[in-house]
């Protein structure tokens, strides 16, 4: 609903701590970001590494980031499979699950659809429950039907 503010109730509206989840200005708090390219271009990797980033606080791509829960929702690899891969990105970057534990999630459900209600409530009861800072989809297009692309606009922009 839409609704009229006066100038004191406008400048009263609480300010979030963190402006921008990654600096400067690339992925605003309750911002989104898109990442698109062709099949086998590493996307899942950047999406990975971005997550880890974050919720570790280091910089990414060279970007300072500013440490927060995530969520990360990858829905086109197995759970053991993917499982491996981001064991091996732990590896490789000396990470100590430890350390992180209450900063990063993953859901990983290869049948997860955000083009319906129940996909939909599945999702929103995690991040009401977990309260994420941010939440990554590792391949929209799988979750969605690439015909309504309006109608997943709008329900992450009701999450934000």
């Amino acid at each position: 609903m839409t609704k009229s503010r006066n100038l004191v109730q406008l400048l009263s509206i609480p300010k979030p701590k963190t402006k921008f989840w990654v600096e400067p200005r690339i992925l605003a708090h309750s911002g989104t970001m898109v990442l698109y390219g062709v099949a086998e271009t590493f996307k899942s990797w950047v999406w990975i590494d971005l997550a880890f980033a974050l919720a570790t606080g280091k910089p990414w791509l060279g970007y300072k980031t500013h440490q927060c829960r995530v969520l990360m929702v990858q829905v086109e690899q197995t759970e053991e499979v993917y499982g491996e891969r981001i064991e091996e990105w732990v590896k490789k970057h000396g990470i100590k699950p430890g350390d992180i534990v209450n900063n990063l999630r993953f859901i990983n459900d290869m049948e997860l659809r955000l083009d319906n209600t129940q996909g939909q409530k599945n999702l929103e009861e995690e991040i009401k429950q977990w309260m994420p800072d941010v939440v990554l989809i590792d391949c929209a297009y799988l979750v969605t039907n690439v015909n309504d692309l309006v109608s997943l606009t709008k329900f992450l922009s009701q999450l934000a």
